[in-house]
């Protein structure tokens, strides 16, 4: 027998402890288990929670998602892109869900090309720069073909096309476009000359800008669809500025003049068209009367020749007859006929009559002589 055993059956039986507390202990042992079993179900819930969120995602209106596994887009050639609704895939760091706004029109403005918008503009230039000098390093501008500086803010709008490349093929999309767009401005107003980009051109201008950086965009396989270029401010330098706008005062009032002389012109033109219509309508009337009136003439000497080549004199004597009747009636003075020592009357008739006078002492004033023919007189003899 050891040491140990002899001591112990020495010392004798072990104590039994208090019969009181034994109840208090087993509740207190079954509190435990019951706190430990509770919060293993816990545990497991919240385990279970995770990975339903994990697996269980949502894409909402106007955005798609790409499911990148250990890295690569899962999903067949259809499938690779998640539209709106309900999908599943596997827990992180497993799988791992990349949304991205398709169906937005995302707009980058550019104030790189303004005046005082660098980072050295917080910074109060020393007094011999605070003039009228553009600095480098403070202020933007672009230079134009014909060696003039304008100031610009430029924005840019466009739509994700393919999402692959669009998140595959560039890091910070905004800021490169953003970079695409100046140097596509820089370019273009490189070949321009500065009243085309300021006054007479803006929109060609802004249409090459467009242009350019739309086929940068195609060259770099960057994924976006170019919606539009906007030029939002186009304006010379402050120290200029007067001049331009004097420039453009007069360009406005040429324009102006312009106008006026053409309105002016089309005016007088329509009124000389209106009065050479209306002098050739009645030109064209005229023309109908006269030959009317000629033709009517000619039917009756037509038909009148014909009743003298059958009987001369009798047509002859008609016709005298007639014209007398006609011019009769219309003179007031007529002198009685008689007959004349050649056996032939005498019809006289006063055209225009002498007015009567008072005469003159000494005047002989016996018998009146027989008037004398006068150009106002009409002598008509008939046998």
């Amino acid at each position: 027998m050891t040491q140990p055993e002899q001591q112990q059956q020495h010392a004798g039986p072990a104590p039994r402890p208090n019969a009181g507390q034994e109840p208090a202990s087993r509740a207190l042992v079954r509190a435990f288990d019951l706190g430990f079993r509770l919060l293993r179900w816990l545990v497991l819930a919240l385990v279970l929670a995770f990975l339903a969120r994990s697996a269980i995602f949502v894409v909402p209106q106007h955005e798609i998602a790409l499911v990148l596994r250990f890295g690569r887009v899962t999903g067949s050639a259809d499938q690779r892109i998640r539209k709106p609704g309900l999908h599943f895939a596997c827990p992180y760091p497993v799988d791992r869900v990349i949304r991205v706004a398709a169906e937005r029109v995302h707009t980058i403005e550019s104030d790189t090309f303004m005046a005082g918008t660098r980072a050295a503009k917080t910074a109060a230039p020393p007094p011999w720069r605070r003039s009228a000098m553009l600095s480098p390093d403070r202020d933007g501008y672009m230079m134009t073909g014909d060696a003039n500086i304008l100031h610009g803010k430029w924005a840019l709008r466009y739509r994700i096309a393919e999402p692959e490349r669009f998140v595959f093929n560039m890091a910070q999309a905004d800021r490169l476009l953003r970079g695409e767009l100046d140097h596509a401005i820089v370019a273009v107003s490189a070949q321009s000359h500065v009243d085309q980009a300021l006054r007479t051109d803006v929109e060609a201008y802004r249409g090459r800008v467009q242009d350019l950086i739309r086929q940068r965009c195609r060259n770099l396989q960057l994924g976006v669809q170019i919606e539009r270029v906007d030029v939002l401010l186009l304006a010379p330098p402050r120290q200029v500025k007067d001049a331009f706008e004097q420039v453009m005062k007069a360009e406005n009032q040429r324009s102006e003049e312009i106008s006026a002389a053409r309105t002016y012109a089309a005016r007088v033109e329509n009124e000389a068209r209106g009065k050479a219509a209306r002098i050739r309508a009645e030109a064209d009337v005229y023309k109908q009367r006269l030959v009317s009136s000629i033709s009517a003439d000619a039917a009756y000497f037509n038909k009148v020749y014909e009743k003298f080549a059958a009987q001369p004199l009798i047509t002859t004597q008609t016709l005298l007859q007639d014209t007398l009747r006609r011019v009769l009636a219309r003179v007031e003075d007529k002198y009685i006929l008689r007959t004349t020592p050649d056996s032939r009357q005498e019809l006289r008739i006063l055209l225009n009559r002498e007015k009567d006078r008072r005469p003159e002492p000494g005047e002989n004033t016996g018998p009146m002589p027989e008037p004398k023919r006068s150009s106002d007189e009409a002598l008509f003899e008939f046998p």
